[in-house]
């Protein structure tokens, strides 16, 4: 069966939804590291920890980027953010991304019913199809564990990079 290609042309919102401290901010951060060095124009920090950036794992994330794409090289302007915990954030920043154009928003949401709401209500707001996910993670992370939880933050975030 012939692997069916996305339509760049559908805006879309991809939201790793799930309960707190199961990988959603860290599976984020390791996208925005990839997809940062994959823009072709410098990526925009709209949060007021721009300047901590990538460093901070619990600083929040909201960054535009610009990527070309391998299917037509046309260039995809993609939001990414961290901000999943309460509903009136994620509205201020998600619809912060939709304001500026971009054509895909990953974002994180718990798994309670106003964040969750606050995101339906943006891709309707502009019109975005709306895909939920989880973060790939393991139970009862530890100290010795957290080596093997960044890896599936990383293997989930390259996984994540594909919808562009």
């Amino acid at each position: 069966m012939a692997k069916k290609k996305a339509n760049l042309n559908v805006k879309r919102i991809i939201c790793l939804k799930g309960k707190g401290q199961i990988g959603k901010t860290g599976t984020i951060k390791e996208l925005i590291k990839i997809l940062h060095s994959k823009s072709v124009k410098t990526p925009q920090w709209n949060c007021e920890e721009k300047e901590q950036g990538l460093l901070d794992p619990y600083c929040h994330s909201n960054v535009e980027v610009w990527i070309k794409s391998k299917e037509n090289g046309k260039i995809i302007h993609v939001g990414l953010d961290t901000e999943g915990d309460e509903g009136n954030r994620i509205r201020k920043w998600i619809d912060k991304l939709a304001q500026n154009g971009c054509s895909v928003i990953f974002c994180t949401c718990r798994s309670k019913l106003d964040p969750r709401n606050a995101v339906i209500e943006i891709a309707e707001k502009y019109k975005y199809s709306l895909i939920t996910t989880a973060p790939y993670t393991i139970e009862f992370p530890n100290s010795k564990k957290e080596s093997q939880l960044l890896k599936l933050h990383e293997m989930k975030a390259e996984h994540l990079a594909a919808f562009i």
